[in-house]
């Protein structure tokens, strides 16, 4: 690679890390009170760090069951090393998944990876479920994600679902809604 290749690709994976951990981090309520900027700045980059290891195995489509055995292991992991700053001590699943499924969602938009299984779960996609019940921040198990994902793929009909997202996403004036009931 060129050492301009270089520069550009770093660029890239830092505005993809930017954006993916800003989005899974707003509104979750993730920290515990008091929580210095060092340990919060440390989390971040082991959240994105992580998101990049499970990334890898993406390179070839990874089936619905991995898929949620990796969020479930990106939940774990993050939870054993910053249980601490984290609310109730836990890096709850429905802030995995959105990291997750984010990070995958833009890597299959620059043609790196195949379609990823699933789509990032938020406030605005799951509005298109009629569900308001379901809040993705206040997912904590792999069960309470899978009820999201099925409420979502009812919504999508046959298209798969990182394809029916991207699709209601891009409609025009989706980022105009309101996400509140």
């Amino acid at each position: 690679m060129r050492p301009e290749q270089s520069i550009r690709e770093r660029f890239i994976q830092s505005s993809i890390g930017s954006l993916t951990i800003a989005a899974a981090f707003q509104r979750a309520n993730i920290y515990v009170k008091n929580v210095d900027k060092e340990s919060s700045s440390d989390l971040r980059n082991f959240v994105f760090s992580e998101i990049q290891r499970l990334s890898y195995a993406y390179s070839h489509p990874v089936q619905e069951e991995q898929h949620k055995a990796n969020i479930v292991e990106l939940s774990d992991s993050i939870s054993c090393k910053y249980s601490a700053i984290l609310q109730d001590g836990v890096f709850r699943i429905g802030i995995a998944q959105k990291a997750l499924n984010l990070y995958l969602k833009f890597l299959w938009c620059l043609d790196r990876i195949p379609m990823p299984p699933h789509c990032p779960v938020d406030a605005l996609i799951l509005k298109k479920t009629g569900n308001t019940k379901i809040r993705w921040t206040k997912i904590k198990t792999i069960v309470e994600y899978q009820e999201a994902i099925t409420e979502l793929k009812k919504a999508a009909g046959q298209l798969p679902l990182a394809k029916w997202e991207l699709e209601q996403y891009v409609t025009p004036n989706f980022l105009l809604q309101d996400t509140k009931n």
